[in-house]
């Protein structure tokens, strides 16, 4: 009897944070017990019944139990890299749409660097908000790092247990890796090793090292590739690049710390210095002409086409998405860093709002 209309695949990765979030989950119950409403209300009046993050007002929300523009979120995350508890220790009531913003960024990066939800709110407050979360978990009892030796130690022993296992998944429960190439963990092992010495938050250095592994795996190239493209991707992965995370701030960080380790390893080479990759120089026509006009547009309607036309009387057209485009952003500067406007047979780009 045929049971299964499909082949069900499941990753080491997946597997490796459920077997995480499990550990994480039993030790959540023992050390501090699980969280229940009463919890929220408790931890909201912690912080005199104020956003967090932004400061709003939310204990009409918090005490008539309508809650639907809050959230809960772990300041340290339940994920294999920072092994947060599920807990009332380790749990925040805040504002839905800074949440969403904030994204998987550290709670340190997001109150320190974020613009978009927090304007320009002085350095000075900024860091007595994040203070007042470091309180907030000490008076709780909880440390984050002691957290995280118990989670690994308790993910030791299962890895202990099935010893036997494949190397492979021993291995990606580890965290360590995103391919079974020996030459990629070494090297990945050795950006772990570099972002020891420059980072002093352990969250953040989690933080950039999943990043990194995350954005290798997703563009489905190998190492000595991706170094090559790494200019290319930061542009990606740039307010108005083609990519969209939803933690951007985060990738961009961790991206820029990943070329720094390459510089200081002799592995960056600049993209003008490597051969037939010489700016074509060719024009660049946008309609509307005038380009903040062309910006405007582009900011409302998110979409543009890119045609790149060739000697050869050819051309190739592509859809911009356009997303995260800002009034600071260099439209002509985006154009030409791409790929294509490094090739020599390019003679004029054309750019259109959709």
């Amino acid at each position: 009897m045929k049971l299964l209309s499909r082949t069900i695949k499941i990753s080491a990765a997946e597997v490796a944070n459920s077997v995480v979030r499990a550990i994480i989950a039993e030790i959540s119950k023992n050390k501090f017990g699980n969280p229940v409403d009463q919890d929220m209300i408790d931890n909201a009046a912690y912080f005199d019944f104020k956003c967090p993050y932004t400061g709003r007002d939310i204990k009409a929300e918090v005490l008539a139990a309508d809650r639907s523009n809050l959230e809960c979120d772990h300041v340290v995350p339940t994920n294999i890299d920072s092994c947060g508890l599920n807990c009332r220790a380790n749990i925040l009531l805040v504002d839905k749409a800074a949440n969403h913003k904030k994204g998987e960024s550290t709670v340190e990066e997001f109150l320190l660097h974020d613009t978009d939800v927090l304007g320009d709110l002085s350095l000075e407050e900024r860091q007595k908000r994040l203070d007042k979360i470091h309180a907030f978990q000490k008076d709780r009892g909880y440390n984050p790092e002691e957290v995280k030796k118990i989670v690994k130690a308790e993910l030791e022993k299962y890895m202990d247990a099935y010893k036997d296992e494949q190397n492979r998944l021993i291995k990606k429960l580890s965290g360590l890796i995103v391919t079974k190439d020996d030459a990629v963990i070494k090297h990945l092992q050795d950006f772990r090793t570099y972002l020891d010495a420059k980072v002093k938050s352990t969250n953040t250095i989690d933080s950039y090292f999943a990043c990194v592994k995350r954005v290798i795996k997703a563009e489905g190239i190998n190492i000595a590739t991706f170094q090559k493209k790494i200019d290319r991707i930061l542009v990606d992965y740039a307010p108005g690049g083609e990519k969209d995370p939803d933690d951007r701030h985060t990738t961009i960080c961790a991206l820029r710390k990943y070329k720094e380790f390459m510089k200081d390893r002799g592995l960056y080479v600049p993209a003008t210095h490597r051969k037939g990759t010489t700016s074509s120089k060719a024009p660049i026509d946008f309609t509307p002409s005038d380009l903040e006009v062309f910006k405007s547009e582009l900011m409302a309607k998110k979409e543009a086409t890119i045609t790149w036309i060739y000697k050869n009387g050819t051309n190739s057209t592509k859809i911009w998405k356009a997303n995260k485009i800002k009034p600071t952003t260099n439209i002509r500067g985006n154009i030409a860093s791409r790929p294509e406007y490094f090739d020599p047979s390019l003679v004029r780009v054309e750019v259109k709002i959709k």
